[in-house]
This record gives structure tokens, sequence and C-alpha cells, in this order.
């Protein structure tokens, strides 16, 4: 079949997730019966290292600079746009309710994710991700909304993972260290199926234990490519 032109976008923001993402959308390209390997996926350059700064909940700063990005897109005639930090999409919320892209589609992943939640009746989940989103308002009670419970990991093993996460951003993290955090998700699986809510913690997944798991990293570039 003739490969489709598609406008799609990817937010560059840390370099390791911005490979992860790109890995991940070409082997689906790859594996699909409509776009071929050359179906052509346009990053956009941000200013990620001053995005970072302020995250996670520094909205007067995230605000204008998330805006900046999706204007950016915008101008390169980006129809779907990709948003791999999670943590991002809160500001992204805050954005939408303010003004209206009507020309620009944002996979978001909690949204995507309590969607494919519900169809398979799940009500109760774990949620791991980094400090600030394992244990925000702005996550919980997304899912609360939807009649799904969350149960939040301990305090030390939010501090473990958070850990584990900041080194895989700079891309030291060790064997030892994913085969800790592998260990924490197969811990928590025991008592409800587990949500992945941080990207970098999405890269160290040991697929032995994703029967139960969430990605909301995977389920958006999933998404994304449905839409496409």
């Amino acid at each position: 079949m003739k490969s489709k032109n598609i406008s799609l976008g990817l937010l560059k923001t840390g370099d390791r997730t911005v490979q992860f993402y790109n890995e991940y959308i070409q082997s689906m390209f790859s594996e699909s019966k409509i776009f071929e390997d050359h179906t052509v996926l346009t990053t956009i350059t941000s200013d990620f290292s001053t995005t970072n700064q302020y995250l996670p909940n520094q909205f007067e700063h995230l605000e204008p600079l998330l805006k900046k990005d999706i204007e950016l897109a915008l101008k390169e005639k980006i129809s779907t746009l990709i948003i791999p930090n999670i943590t991002l999409h809160e500001t992204l919320d805050r954005l939408v309710k303010k003004e209206y892209f009507p020309n620009i589609k944002i996979v978001h992943p909690l949204k995507t994710t309590v969607q494919a939640l519900q169809i398979k009746n799940i009500n109760k989940v774990v949620v791991i991700g980094s400090a600030y989103t394992s244990h925000c308002d702005w996550l919980n009670n997304y899912f609360l909304q939807h009649d799904i419970k969350t149960i939040a990991i301990n305090n030390e093993h939010t501090q473990t993972i958070d850990k584990i996460r900041q080194r895989t951003y700079n891309g030291n993290e060790t064997q030892e260290d994913k085969q800790h955090y592998n260990d924490l998700i197969n811990h928590y699986q025991q008592q409800a199926p587990t949500v992945i809510a941080c990207t970098e913690l999405s890269i160290l997944i040991d697929k032995k234990y994703s029967h139960n798991i969430y990605d909301m990293a995977r389920i958006q570039m999933r998404e994304t490519m449905d839409i496409a």
C-alpha cells in the first residue's frame, strides 16, 4: 500500500525520552499495514532545559513556554502532536481551559489510560511515577472522577523510584537500578494493576512484568497512531 502522508509531531523533551518515543513510534510504523518505514515524524524543537527547571507545577512559567511550543508545532503544520512528558500535561490542561487550539490534536496520556482501564472494568490501580506524579492531586482526582481508586506507594519506595528515575533521565542508571525498580513493580502488582506515570520509568519496564501494567507513554503513542 502506498505510504500515507501524515503531519505527526513529537515535542522534544529530554534526550532519553525522545529516543524512546522515536524508537517505539518507528517500530509501530514498521509493523503497520498502513504506514511504510519512511513515514516522517517531525521533532518540534523545544527549550526543554528551561521548561524542566519549572516542572512540575510552576505554572506561571510553564504555561507560556508550552504555549510557545504548541504555536511552533502549528507553524510546522503539525495536525497531531505528542508531548512525551507526563507531568507537562497538567500544564496543558490549564492551557486548554484558557484557550482553544482548534487545528491540532494532542493525545493526553492520562485520559487515554483511563479509557484503557475502563475497557477492562478496572476500578483500582497502583500509580508509580515520579515523586510528584505518584501522589499529586491532579492525577489522583482525575482517576477518582472516573471511579478509579488509586493506591499510593509508600514514601520509602517513592524516594527510591524517584532517584532511579533521575539517573535514567541522565542516562546513568545501573542494572541494579532496573532490577530493584522491577522488583517494586512486582511487589505492587500483588495489590492491583499498575499504572506507570513517568516516561523514564517506562523505559525500564521488564517485559516479564508487563502483563498487568498500564504504561501511560506506550498507551499515548498507540492512541496517537490510531488517530494518525
